[in-house]
Formats: structure tokens, sequence, C-alpha cells
């Protein structure tokens, strides 16, 4: 008999993972993960990576009907969670192979729900579907933004960049997508071009990608929850471009139409003005848009945009956007790759959080300096006091405030 009694703790645990291992799966990154930008850089290790899948692979790793229609429903469900992640589960579809988890970043008395895969194939790789987080309470939302990144490991840095913009500006979701577009080496049958191929497994041109239908759902649930006002919402999609590309733009905006007059026409849309934000933020940079530059790269065949600007679900493979049906909701970035270092994220937050107003929650009100929604005592001590809030942050003032009051 083994006898491990006087044998420390760390010990004992490292002979139990030893006689039996646990497998890692995106869900063990809740755990091990500090931060929300930590946890989206560990999510990105289980990416597929590129000519992983051969027909057969693929088909076993898409949704069948039932399961697509579950992981629509658990979107939908997450999003509208609101107190607690536990409110929310995934439908019996998907108990196989996902979750949805608690993560608090470390020190934070803010939390997320996160639903995520919990299994993988025999190679170490999950169905590769993506990941979708919220944050666990209304309180937290200070904008009805929607942040995704669509092409992990390919757009380098855009993972990261698009979880700090989620983070910092109070958005209401973010989106991942877990394949790279070049996953499985066959082209789209929807988007075709004359030159480089789409992949089947490029989820901006191809609506057959989970991608595609969590980006669905999460647009319809935002029609359905007071819409999405040009002034407090939209849909931002973080994409990368190489240095060749573009060249002469550090960052390219487009809403999914060509050079158009819409982007020249008196009306106020959030594209416009996150530009003119932009601009001010990072001074000296060229921030276009398709009525100012050469650059092509203006999304016209991004099947999530084109939903977005009217274009029927069913038709979106074969109808272009048109004018006419643009509202401004969809904005697609294309970026250098100084723009997605992590050194620019505060200017990055900045220029969204300028760009669009809050909608905060009951008893929240908009904070002067972080322009995020906080407790209205916390926003009226700040307007009331901005010296102290200047000089310390907030911290000297509430702590005066509070002996005050008692």
């Amino acid at each position: 008999m083994l006898f491990l009694w006087p044998i420390k703790t760390p010990s004992l645990l490292f002979i139990y993972s030893w006689l039996f291992p646990v497998e890692a799966t995106p869900a063990s990154c809740v755990p091990k993960s500090g931060t929300l930008l930590a946890l989206a850089t560990c999510l990105d290790t289980f990416t597929i990576p590129p000519g992983y899948y051969d027909e057969d692979s693929y088909h076993d790793a898409q949704p069948t009907e039932d399961e697509r229609r579950a992981w629509t429903l658990a979107v939908t469900s997450l999003l509208s969670v609101d107190g607690s992640c536990s409110s929310s589960a995934v439908p019996q579809a998907l108990e196989d192979s996902y979750s949805i988890q608690k993560f608090t970043p470390s020190g934070s008395k803010s939390s997320y729900c996160v639903l995520l895969e919990t299994s993988l194939d025999c190679d170490g790789y999950p169905r590769g579907w993506g990941h979708v987080i919220v944050p666990e309470t209304r309180a937290q939302v200070s904008r009805s933004i929607h942040v995704s990144a669509p092409h992990p490991k390919f757009d380098l840095g855009t993972v990261e960049q698009a979880t700090a913009i989620f983070e910092m500006t109070g958005a209401k979701s973010l989106l991942l997508a877990g394949r790279t577009r070049p996953a499985f080496h066959e082209p789209s049958t929807c988007i075709t071009t004359a030159s480089k191929p789409y992949y089947r497994t490029d989820p901006a041109h191809s609506p057959t990608e989970p991608f595609f239908d969590a980006f669905v759902a999460i647009y319809e649930w935002q029609q359905q929850y007071g819409g999405c006002p040009s002034s407090s919402c939209a849909f931002i999609q973080m994409h990368g471009k190489g240095s060749k590309t573009c060249a002469n733009d550090q960052v390219f905006l487009s809403t999914g139409l060509k050079d158009n007059p819409w982007y020249t026409s008196p009306a106020d849309y959030p594209i416009k003005r996150l530009k003119k934000n932009l601009e001010e933020v990072f001074q000296g940079w060229t921030i276009s848009l398709p009525s100012d530059s050469k650059c092509t790269l203006t999304a016209s065949g991004n099947v999530g945009g084109r939903f977005i600007n009217q274009v029927p679900r069913s038709h979106v493979c074969s109808t272009p956007t048109t004018p006419d049906q643009v509202k401004g909701e969809f904005i697609h970035i294309e970026q250098a790759i100084e723009s997605r270092r992590s050194n620019v994220y505060r200017q990055w937050a900045q220029a969204v959080k300028r760009t669009f107003e809050t909608t905060c929650a009951r008893d929240m009100d908009l904070h002067p300096t972080t322009l995020l929604c906080v407790e209205r005592d916390v926003a009226e001590d700040a307007r009331a006091w901005p010296w102290v809030e200047k000089l310390t942050g907030g911290r000297l003032q509430r702590i005066i405030q509070g002996h005050l009051r008692s």
C-alpha cells in the first residue's frame, strides 16, 4: 500500500495529475488566466491551424442542423445574462462540446461570461466554432457595441486588440473565431475572386462557418433589445493587412461599400466619427475611408457586413450591398501592424469611446474622465470634485465623501 499522508499537497497534486492526466481544452484557459487579455490569448492557442481539415474532418467538425440551432440559441441566451453566468446554460445538443463559464480577472470586481469549447479531437484541437464573451451584468455595459476578430493567427494581434477594445470601452460582446481562414484548403463557393481564393473556413466570406451564425445571432439580439442607433451602437470587425497592401494607410475603415458618395454625404454615420477621433489620437497617421484612399479592402464581399447591410441571409453569397441599404451599423477596420500593437490599445479605446454615446443601465451614469458607466454617486462625485479626481484618480474623493456621509 502506498502511504501518501506525509507528502505535501503539491506533491499529491503532481502524482494525481501524472496518474490521471487532465487534457487542456479551451475551458482550461479560464482558471489559469489572470486577465481578460490573457484569457483571449490562451483561447487563441486552440485556433485550428492552416490545412488542418480534409473533407471528412471538416464535415465532422461542422455543426449538425440541431447543433447549429443550439449554437445560435446559446449565443442569444448568453447576451441576455444579467447578474449570473449560471443563469444561462448551453442547450442539450451542445453539452458535450460547449459550456458557459464565469471568468473574473484577478483583482477585479467585474466578471464575464464565456461561451467556450470543452472537448478536443484526437489531435488535441476543438471543433473550432469560436468563443463569445459578454459582461456578467448589464451594469458593466457602457455601449451597445459588438467587437469581433474573424481572422486569428493571420491578422496578427487582432484577437488581443479586439479584446482590449471590448474591455476598455465597456462593449456588449466579443466574438472570436476558432479557425484560421485556411484551416480547410478548399475554396469557398460563396464569395469568389479571380485571383486569390477565399477558403471555406474563412468566416468573413463563408456563411456556413459557425462564426457567421454567432455574428447573425448577436445582430438579431441587438435589434430585438433596443435596436442599433447610430449614436451608440455598431458592429466593429478588426482585421490586419500586410505592409505592402494599402501601404499608405495605417488604418482603413469601410462599411462594406466601395468608394461611394455614401461616405461623403452629410449624414452623421459612426464610421465618420470614428475616423475623426482616430485622427485625433493618432496624429501623423493616415486614417482613410474608401472615398479618400485607393485601398481596395472595402469588405464588399464580407458576408457578415452584407447581412448587417440588409442583404437577406440566404442571399449574402450572391447579392452585394447597395448604398440605400447601408445604415452605418457595420464597421470594417483594416490596419497596419503598428495599429495592432499593445502600446496603442488605450488610444484605440479612447477613440471608440468618443465615437459612441453610453447606454448606461439604471442607477449608472457616465464618468466624466473614464467615459464609462459607473454608479451614479461616483459619477456625480467626479463631476463635483474634478480636481480631486484628476490628482488621485478618484481614490481620495471616495474616501472623503464616504467619511462625510458616515
